[in-house]
């Protein structure tokens, strides 16, 4: 699925919270842009819990920015981590 292929708009329910099923470790199942409601709150009840989450999640103290050198590899568990595409070109970064 594409981000500009109409499936990923339609509306749909997932739990906010997630388990890894290896570790039992649990994470929050949130993105700012498709996240918009929490079920069994209100929209305003909603966009508040998600938008101090969202600050929480990104803040730089708890978040890890690579700056990339020939060499580097770097390894996540993408089931529990939350990514973000820095605003830096590739070209721009020496890529």
């Amino acid at each position: 699925m594409t981000r500009s292929a109409p499936e990923a708009d339609r509306k749909t329910r997932h739990p906010a919270v997630v388990t890894c099923p290896r570790t039992g470790a649990q994470a929050l199942f949130l993105n700012p842009i498709y996240t918009t409601r929490l079920d069994g709150l209100t929209e305003e009840e909603s966009a508040q819990i998600l938008a101090a989450l969202s600050a929480h999640a990104t803040r730089p103290d708890i978040s890890c920015r690579l700056r990339w050198r020939a060499g580097d590899v770097a390894i996540r568990d993408n089931r529990l981590t939350l990514h973000d595409l820095a605003t830096t070109t590739t070209a721009a970064a020496g890529c």
